[in-house]
């Protein structure tokens, strides 16, 4: 009796449904600092890859995850996200590279991909369509973070949180004369499939 009762004990709590709740990132939400920026995501261009927004700062801006790239053979994936205006035109790429494939929370420290290979680094391109009209750099006197939230490998999805600051390249006058000197990107979120 005393071994049917156990059993019954020990069915109970390993079958009950019990959910995952990923903990909270190590990225501090950020108040929103002016009355023309927003956290939306993308109602009009629906991407198969998945989801992801943040905060801008004086803009309206929609991300897509157009690609998360990850190989068997290497232990980091980079991130793509591509921004598009009302009218679908492409304005934005922000770049993640050298992500650890593995849940944690994660310093951006590099500031050029080619000449920082062994640091996790981000770059942001004001483009339109699939001409770039200024590059920013990695901002290093901001806090620059992306935390790996989720990671599964069934669906081969990977959820995250980022907050990452750029400023302005300076290597010629800027063609945008609108762009600030410095663009933040905070309460950043994305979820999308790995490839």
């Amino acid at each position: 009796m005393k071994f049917y009762f156990s059993f019954l004990v020990f069915c109970a709590f390993s079958c009950s449904k019990v959910e995952n709740i990923a903990p909270p990132p190590c990225i501090e939400k950020e108040e929103i600092q002016d009355s023309t920026s927003r956290v939306i995501g993308n109602p009009f261009f629906p991407n198969p890859h998945g989801e992801a927004y943040c905060t801008k700062v004086n803009q309206l801006t929609w991300f897509e995850p157009i690609s998360i790239n990850y190989k068997n053979d290497s232990s980091t994936f980079y991130l793509i996200l591509f921004g598009r205006d009302q009218d679908s035109i492409l304005v934005d790429e922000l770049r993640v590279n050298r992500i650890p494939f593995k849940i944690g929370c994660y310093e951006i420290t590099g500031t050029n991909p080619e000449k920082d290979k062994s640091k996790l680094n981000s770059t942001y391109d004001n483009i339109y369509e699939d001409v770039i009209i200024d590059e920013f750099i990695l901002d290093t006197s901001a806090i620059n973070k992306i935390t790996v939230s989720h990671i599964d490998t069934t669906s081969k999805t990977i959820t995250g949180y980022f907050a990452v600051s750029f400023v302005f390249k300076n290597d010629r006058p800027k063609r945008n004369p609108f762009n600030p000197y410095r663009m933040r990107f905070f309460n950043g979120y994305f979820k999308g499939k790995y490839e």
